[in-house]
């Protein structure tokens, strides 16, 4: 009988590694677009360039996808006016 590693520390580092894309690209999508994507168009968009869903952003983030978008759209602006 083969025995299969199941290293979560792996899984974990993997889900975080497409958590960080996900974030640095849906921060830049904002930027382009200036305003925030709704979540049918931050889907297609994340299928279309294998990002994580508006629903695993949410999960994974803790805020939800739209709290999440209007607090990166505060740090945005906050940055550009310093």
């Amino acid at each position: 009988m083969v025995k299969i590693k199941n290293d979560c520390s792996s899984n974990s580092y993997q889900v975080m590694k497409y958590y960080r894309k996900s974030i640095f690209r849906l921060r830049r999508y904002i930027k382009s677009i200036n305003n925030i994507p709704s979540k049918a168009k931050w889907d297609k968009y994340a299928v279309k360039h294998k990002l994580l869903s508006s629903l695993t952003i949410g999960y994974l983030s803790g805020y939800g996808f739209n709290r999440l978008c209007r607090a990166m759209i505060k740090a945005i602006h906050k940055n550009n006016y310093k």
